[in-house]
This record gives C-alpha cells, structure tokens and sequence, in this order.
C-alpha cells in the first residue's frame, strides 16, 4: 500500500492510501493500478503518466533538452540473461497525478519492498513532476533509514517540468540543468549522495515543496530502482 499526505498552508494534513505494486527486473515495469489526488486534481488510470509517456530511465543517455520529457522510454528491464552474477534492477513505481498546491508541502509515502538479492550497485530514482517553473520547488527522498538526500533545491530556472532520473555519478547535477520545454531531463545527479541511504528495505518517501503563490504542481510518477549484485 501506498501512503500520501498532503499539508496544506493552512496546517491541514490529508491521507489518502492508494495501492502501489513491485516490479522484479526479469518482469519488466509495472506501475501502481490506483491513483489518488487531493481534492481538484484528476487521476489517471495507473496504466501511463496524463501524457501518455512513460518515465524514463537510467541510461546515462539524455535526451535533447528542447524535446525533453518526450523521450518514451520505458521503465529500466535489468538484467534478463540470467546469469546472476551480474547486476539485477527491482523497481517500486507509484503514478499518483496528485496535485501538489501552492505554498504547500506534499508527502508521498511507498511501502512495498525492494527485492534486492545482495550488495547495493547503484540506487537512483526517477520522478516525472509538472510545474510552470521548477525555481519555486524543493524536492527531497527520505531512505528507510531516515537519511534524507536533496535532489532539487529551487534551481535558478524559469522553465517549467521535471522528467529525470536522479543517479550519484551522473555527469550534471538536476539542479543546475535549466532546459527550455523541459527544465530538467534525462539522467541528472542529485544535491546529496543517494549513497548516504544505508537502507533499502522498507518505507520510501517523496517530499515536494511548492514555494509558490499562486501555481501548483502536479505529480505524476516516481519511482525507487535498486540494482543489487545476484547471490550466485
């Protein structure tokens, strides 16, 4: 199950749990069936994100910044040849299309487990977030550990969207990516190490600030990917 909260300016805090499903990397992707918004925003039917596209993966590849977010690439497959000795990719996806209101915090909670089979690899993950201008966003991931990594931190960028995985390594930070249709695309590094998040298993949570008066932001998808070396 899937926990969201919403504060609102006014100290209100509303739950709503939708359903969230786990995907193996010999599966294929698989997002959540349900959906939930708070009050005047619109859902989706759990199958695409409201445009039809999907959220793109680690690949280390990114798109043209004028034809960012457009790219429908699909979630990451890992690794399907077997050989367990080689890196396996296990995703958790929750696609909410839940608004996110001005000058308000919103809190979005996945509790299914990542199945890894050993040692951490890589830890990324990937969020498809609108917004008419990303400079009024604060983002941050809280690992099952409590350890809390910033990804975003009101980038200096008038441009509207965010549709990127975020991976320690990545060749620009999020932050400092400023595109035109898409503010920031593709594989980007976030502020502080995802590394700094010791723990995989258990509960995972998204925290999006709209520092904005008067624009809300929509989320509509994101996503943990754990790839962890095979047992044999």
């Amino acid at each position: 199950m899937v926990g969201l909260l919403l504060a609102m300016g006014c100290g209100e805090i509303q739950e709503v749990t939708v359903d969230a499903t786990t995907a193996s990397a010999t599966e294929g992707s698989t997002t959540s069936e349900g959906s939930a918004a708070t009050e005047g925003s619109t859902a989706t039917d759990g199958s695409t994100a409201t445009d039809g596209s999907t959220l793109p993966v680690g690949s280390g590849t990114e798109p043209d910044q004028d034809d960012a977010g457009s790219t429908g690439d699909e979630l990451p497959t890992g690794t399907a040849t077997g050989d367990t000795s080689q890196p396996e990719t296990t995703s958790i996806c929750d696609l909410p299309s839940a608004e996110i209101l001005p000058e308000s915090i919103a809190t979005f909670v996945l509790s299914e487990e990542v199945m890894e089979r050993g040692p951490i690899v890589t830890l990324t993950t990937g969020i498809r977030l609108r917004h008419p201008r990303v400079e009024d966003l604060i983002v941050d991931v809280i690992g099952p550990d409590d350890s809390t990594v910033r990804l975003l931190d009101r980038p200096a960028c008038s441009t509207p969207d965010v549709s990127a995985v975020f991976e320690d390594g990545a060749e620009e930070i999020g932050n400092d990516q400023c595109g035109f249709k898409t503010a920031i695309s593709g594989t980007v590094g976030p502020l502080e190490p995802l590394a700094n998040i010791a723990t995989v298993q258990g509960e995972w949570t998204l925290v999006i600030e709209n520092l904005s008066e008067t624009e809300v932001g929509l989320l509509e998808s994101w996503c943990v990917f754990v790839a962890a070396e095979g047992e044999g």
